[in-house]
């Protein structure tokens, strides 16, 4: 009876500890990491039934490419080839044989992973078949365009000038419409990606961006989204839809018609954290794929602690005291050692192990789900983006070091039948004249001008990058 009681006054007596040093951090004032923590409500997840009913369609995959690729996250097609953004900071085109050709890099060279904010991140881009040119989201240096035909890069949007007051600080994804305006997402204006977990526990900060060419400047469309990232134009050019990641939904944002300047919720309760978005080329929807699953055996944390400020302001805080002895440790005695354990503490891949579900979620232009995919035996981990070649359906993700590769599921399959001169004569037939789609002026625009967009000398590739398409092509192997 002793023991016990004597059990029973140490647990008591260090649970009282506890809650002291965790009263003391959360109420001192000034404390980082420096955002804000208020209570917001988040929808429930759809139910796994029907069109979302839990499979292992993706289980099973191939690993192709691999150790010759870091986390392949991007996916483009271009001249019957396709490319796909790095961690290390390249842009590369895969070939068939195992083979990868360097086609351009934002940032500076690295040594690997760990200094991707010197490597620069692609987290997104898109390439215009009609103008050749790339245009590329890199999460640490703006927003870029580059030159299919001369390898010339442009910058854009500067990761330095503010918008709204706000700097961007995850440049995420981007597109582009048949008029040539871009649309961009920033993931959070408090944290860079480096240090991307403290975006799990904070508020809402992401935000959809259109970006002006003619007047050099990015004004605010969309705000307080928990983690912008993918998004695409509709065939129609009438809205562009967005992912809010740990919001678990998919927003509308009307560009033309009627509407122009409303938004709207296009699905919401997603079974999974949303990260990039792949139309399909038969103007049928779009593929977006889940980092993570949800069910009730793998839960995301943060959602179920959106209504409690105080106990994410604590964790967030509590992960930030670990990090700073490190990073003095770093400062003093820079090695190798301490610059991956930073990198692993601030990162996403801190959180990487939690899940071993991802999936994909097939959608039509009315926000109906037509079917979901998932890999639940590990072969894929935390999905990032898709794309059919070949008869195979590639996924990429930001962890892994290959390009998971499965046999194209047959909806898939009829979806991406459609080939690359159809798609050109479609796009030539539907441009609007010049004389239509007048930008309309909207009431007090947030915008922020950049600097002057001065055309920067690329490092030359390694090959050609726009080579003549090839009759037919062998697999990727």
């Amino acid at each position: 009876m002793e023991l016990v009681f004597g059990l029973l006054k140490k647990v008591l007596k260090y649970t009282i500890y506890f809650l002291i040093f965790a009263t003391i951090l959360v109420l001192i004032p000034n404390l980082p990491p420096y955002t804000t923590f208020t209570k917001f409500e988040i929808e429930p997840t759809q139910p796994q039934v029907g069109s979302l009913t839990i499979n292992d369609a993706l289980n099973k995959a191939e690993k192709l490419y691999l150790n010759k690729l870091i986390g392949p996250e991007s996916f483009g097609l271009y001249n019957g080839e396709v490319y796909t953004s790095l961690a290390t900071g390249e842009i590369v085109k895969l070939s068939p044989g195992g083979h990868k050709t360097f086609v351009t890099k934002i940032g500076q060279p690295c040594t690997g992973r760990t200094q991707e904010h010197i490597c620069g991140r692609p987290l997104g881009f898109v390439i215009d078949s009609r103008t050749n040119q790339m245009y590329i989201a890199d999460a640490y240096h703006g927003i870029w365009k580059f030159d299919m035909k001369t390898s010339k890069k442009q910058l854009l949007v500067s990761p330095r000038v503010e918008i709204n007051g706000r700097t961007p600080k995850i440049f995420n994804h981007i597109a582009v419409d048949r008029s040539g305006n871009i649309y961009w997402t920033d993931s959070s204006s408090d944290f860079s990606l480096k240090d991307g977990a403290y975006t799990l526990f904070a508020d809402p900060t992401g935000r959809l961006m259109q970006y002006d060419a003619a007047k050099n400047q990015s004004k605010v469309l969309l705000d307080k989204l928990w983690f912008a990232n993918g998004l695409a134009v509709s065939p129609d050019d009438q809205f562009v839809v967005t992912a809010e990641t740990f919001g678990n939904k998919i927003h509308k944002y009307y560009i033309n018609g009627p509407k122009k300047g409303k938004s709207e919720i296009f699905v919401s309760g997603l079974p999974g954290t949303p990260d990039n978005i792949q139309v399909l080329p038969d103007g049928s929807g779009f593929l977006v794929s889940l980092y993570m699953a949800i069910d009730d055996e793998t839960p995301m944390l943060p959602r179920s602690l959106a209504a409690t400020p105080h106990v994410r302001k604590f964790l967030a805080r509590l992960h930030h005291l670990i990090e700073i002895p490190i990073e003095f440790l770093n400062q003093q005695f820079p090695n190798v050692f301490f610059e991956a354990l930073l990198y692993k503490i601030g990162h996403f891949s801190t959180f990487s192990g939690l899940s071993k579900t991802s999936g994909l979620v097939q959608l039509d232009w009315e926000g109906n789900i037509v079917t979901a995919y998932y890999n639940r035996d590990g072969s894929m981990v935390h999905l990032s983006d898709v794309i059919v070649f070949n008869d195979k359906l590639l996924m990429g993700s930001p962890h892994s070091s290959y390009i998971g590769a499965i046999p194209v599921p047959p909806l898939l399959k009829k979806a991406f039948s459609v080939t690359s001169s159809q798609q050109k004569v479609e796009k030539k037939s539907d441009a609007p004249k010049s004389t239509q789609d007048k930008p309309v002026e909207q009431p007090k625009p947030t915008t922020a001008k950049h600097p002057s967009s001065t055309p920067a000398k690329a490092a030359t590739p390694s090959a050609k990058t726009t080579p003549p398409p090839a009759k037919t092509t062998p697999p990727l192997s």
